[in-house]
């Protein structure tokens, strides 16, 4: 979310403890195998640090209350379904609801 903003996380870009058993297609080799320069040079192109830094905690929980909303959208306001939608606990995404102040 943070690195690849509006883009396409793939399997490869994941860190191994997290596709350690999932099936490894050949579009995932391909897409491993592009120049990183290329990839580096992308990513500095869709968001870039401000001359005076940012509020990390701030921007994340922008990011993280946008990202709830959208899964309780999608699920019509149903709790549960969103928090699997995002791999929470239903009572954790009920902590962050209110810690973000949706409804």
């Amino acid at each position: 979310c943070v690195l690849y903003p509006g883009g396409t996380v793939d399997i490869m870009e994941l860190p191994q403890r997290y596709t350690a058993d999932a099936p490894i297609r050949a579009s995932d080799l391909q897409h491993a195998s592009r120049d990183v320069t290329a990839e580096d040079a992308s990513l500095r192109g869709a968001w870039e640090l401000p001359e005076d830094g940012i509020d990390l905690r701030d921007h994340m929980a922008r990011i993280e209350k946008q990202i709830i909303g959208q899964a309780l959208e999608k699920t019509d306001g149903t709790v549960a379904a969103a928090a699997r939608l995002l791999g929470l606990q239903r009572t954790t995404l009920v902590e962050k609801i209110r810690k973000h102040g949706l409804s």
